[in-house]
């Protein structure tokens, strides 16, 4: 229908996500491995406007949460030519023990990194942080 449908956006914000645990210290051998993983559990995605196909896009990543064993991620795609908002996932993901499949306390130093990337601050009108 000339713009991007609901698995882009998803596979999109599966791709980020991947690349937010790496840069938080995630060592995705681990799950090669077996030993653990992350699983997603939750995701609530808003779509506010279609990206028509071919447009760029950019996907910014921030933290809204820190539990014991999950990291509450909001990943806020925006088009490259005008910067406005195009869609919003927060994914909540638990660290996963691969082994026991159960939840696993989130490491420390993940727990360090997430926490430089934790949003503070109010959302606007609109309800969006700008990440």
């Amino acid at each position: 229908m000339g713009h991007l449908n609901t698995r882009h956006y998803m596979a999109a914000f599966d791709d980020v996500g991947m690349h937010t645990l790496t840069a938080l210290g995630f060592d995705f051998a681990e799950a090669q491995r077996g030993t653990f993983g992350w699983a997603d559990v939750q995701v609530k995605l808003d779509l506010k406007a279609e990206i028509p196909l071919g447009e760029l896009f950019q996907v910014e990543s921030a933290i809204l949460r820190i539990g014991g064993s999950s990291l509450t991620i909001r990943h806020t795609m925006s088009g490259v030519k005008d910067g406005a908002v195009e869609a919003v996932a927060d994914v909540i993901s638990v660290h996963f023990d691969l082994q026991k499949r159960k939840s696993a306390p989130v490491p420390e130093a993940i727990r360090d990194r997430a926490a430089a990337l934790l949003i503070t601050q109010a959302p606007n009108e609109e309800g969006q942080v700008r990440c």
